[in-house]
């Protein structure tokens, strides 16, 4: 037998003949002509080294070679429609798989209390797992599924072997001790110039957008503090006068004890966009599709997520 002979529109031709037992029969089920049937089965025989149908007078007889294939030849076509035709199909009360999100701390802060909340009750035997994600390693994160979905700002996105979706935009407050005299009224820009200020340093190549935004406007503050995560804020601001600029949904979260207060920035920022990646190799994965679902649901043109 000669594997290279056969195709599998072969196949389909012999287990209709199997079934019909006559040639304008099987090509009528195939919706092909009866040449067709019959050259098909010429190429048959001529693989499969055996005759397969003996012509008698109400049709075809198959020998015992063509009835010998009958059963595989239905089990192949079963795996073929189930298991390559067939999407595969995702179940979210039974899986067991983990969920992981490429989150920086702001963004797991944001996103990180509501997925819980929201998956464990529709995948309780899921696992969560939050991992850093930085824009170097992110492509290769999602292209090797270490990471399902990276969720945050990401701004200037090029990648066409990723894929988005905006999800939110945010406004940016400054954030201050509540004892801060500034706390009481309206902030203006020259006192937000005069006050000493905190930043979030991510370093030379991760410039924030307030960060920009003052450089372009000329706006020139004093920074004695930067710290590299958001974890000392709510202390380094707490207890000193230091002012902050953070996103609002930050803000809201820090505000929460009465310690912090926040204040409309005194100048114009662009609006922070957050959005959810994944890459394009994962894009008709079944459950990476039901997760991108589940997190346009909880996020998607939300107000306040916090």
């Amino acid at each position: 037998m000669d594997l290279h002979k056969l195709d599998l529109n072969l196949l389909r031709v012999l287990d209709a003949l199997l079934d019909t037992q006559n040639t304008k029969a099987a090509a009528a089920q195939l919706n092909v002509s009866q040449p067709t049937i019959s050259f098909s089965l010429k190429k048959l025989r001529d693989a499969l080294d055996d005759p397969l149908f003996t012509r008698v007078s109400h049709g075809l007889q198959p020998t015992p070679q063509a009835l010998r294939l009958r059963d595989p030849l239905k089990r192949i076509f079963a795996i073929v429609r189930d298991d390559v035709l067939t999407a595969p199909r995702f179940d979210p009360a039974t899986t067991i798989r983990p969920f992981i999100f490429g989150l920086s701390d702001v963004s797991e802060a944001v996103f990180l209390p509501a997925l819980t909340q929201h998956l464990l009750q529709q995948a309780p035997h899921a696992v969560l797992r939050s991992i850093p994600v930085g824009a170097a390693a992110m492509e290769a994160q999602l292209a090797a599924g270490t990471v399902d979905l990276a969720l945050g700002n990401f701004q200037n996105l090029r990648n066409p072997t990723l894929f988005q979706q905006r999800l939110f935009y945010r406004n940016f407050v400054c954030i201050m001790s509540a004892r801060n005299r500034l706390a009481r009224g309206r902030l203006t820009l020259r006192q937000f110039i005069a006050a000493s200020h905190a930043v979030v340093d991510r370093g030379a190549l991760a410039q924030s957008i307030p960060e920009r935004a003052m450089e372009q406007l000329g706006i020139e503050r004093t920074v004695k503090v930067r710290c590299s995560n958001f974890l000392s804020v709510p202390s380094i601001i707490g207890d000193t006068d230091l002012l902050m600029v953070v996103p609002d949904d930050i803000g809201s979260l820090l505000a929460r004890d009465g310690r912090i207060r926040m204040l409309p920035v005194p100048f114009a920022l662009p609006n922070l966009h957050v959005k959810q990646l994944w890459h394009r190799r994962f894009h008709n994965d079944a459950a990476n599709k039901w997760l991108r679902a589940q997190v346009a649901r909880l996020f998607l043109n939300k107000v306040s997520v916090v």
